[in-house]
């Protein structure tokens, strides 16, 4: 929670109307400057099931690692303030849980669009950044597979992918292929202040982001995964081409270090991928 005041009412309502009723609630307030600290605490003081801590801003991956630490369940969802759940979220994803360690549920949608895939086909497609959503909300995962320095060891100067870095982290940590749920299990707010929407791309931080990226993926399968790696790096410098096309210098050591793996690995380029790797203007074409 995050000067929320204006979303939270909703956000909590939607987690303790749940047709799922076994359902603890952690409240994080990550040094709200608003009105949110009381609204959580109103909650906490009349829902016994609700439980609220407060700490100095150290954002999202701080608060959420507080709140996991403080999780008495088998079973952790995350649940952005400005967000809510449909009222049956939690039951599908229960009910399809056995058996796995991570389900993958849809943001409103009415039915789930991915295939049923393997654990190894999931790894490919959220490290390509491919269809399976990166976000951590809308999704199951056991309790276990958080190691505190393995999954949330995520520096604060990451604000736009740290989902992805977290489930690429999440997906090593398990053998068991993941479940997946028919119907939506997330309404998605769009909210314009939010810190991914104020985002501003920029191969600095696109090279940044890459180490983390690269320190998810264990070392030794690091080369069954490097056209994944080589695909995201691709869509990111994409966002870098509008708002910083003179950061698209050959010269730049990110940039070389991605044409050396790109021929390392054999990399097949497509057309916009070379239109993007030699552009001369923030015009870039794309045919994905």
């Amino acid at each position: 929670v995050y000067n929320a005041e204006s979303f939270l009412v909703d956000c909590i309502d939607s987690v303790l109307s749940q047709t799922w009723l076994n359902v603890e609630v952690i409240l994080v307030n990550d040094g709200s400057t608003d009105g949110s600290g009381q609204i959580c605490t109103k909650y906490h003081d009349s829902n016994i099931n609700v439980r609220y801590f407060n700490q100095n801003n150290g954002g999202v991956t701080s608060a959420r690692r507080r709140g996991v630490s403080k999780a008495k369940g088998e079973w952790i969802t995350f649940l952005d303030a400005d967000d809510t759940l449909p009222s049956d979220s939690i039951e599908k994803m229960m009910v399809v849980s056995e058996g796995t360690d991570i389900v993958i549920g849809c943001v409103d949608e009415k039915s789930n669009k991915y295939d049923k895939w393997d654990i190894e086909s999931c790894r490919h497609q959220i490290i390509r950044g491919g269809i399976l959503p990166p976000a951590v909300w809308g999704k199951l995962y056991r309790k276990v597979l958080f190691d505190d320095e393995k999954v949330f060891d995520i520096p604060r100067k990451i604000v736009k992918g740290e989902d992805l870095l977290m489930n690429i982290r999440l997906l090593f940590t398990t053998e068991k292929n993941p479940a997946f749920v028919e119907g939506s299990t997330y309404n998605y707010r769009r909210n314009p202040i939010s810190a991914s929407h104020s985002f501003k791309h920029s191969v600095e931080y696109e090279a940044y982001f890459d180490t983390y990226r690269i320190k998810a993926i264990p070392t030794d399968e690091l080369g069954k995964y490097m056209g994944d790696v080589i695909s995201n790096r691709l869509n990111g410098l994409r966002g870098c081409a509008w708002s910083d096309p003179k950061g698209l210098n050959r010269e730049n050591a990110y940039l070389a270090q991605l044409m050396e793996d790109i021929k390392k690995y054999n990399y097949h380029l497509s057309l916009s991928d070379r239109l993007l790797l030699n552009v001369k203007s923030a015009i870039v074409l794309s045919d994905r």
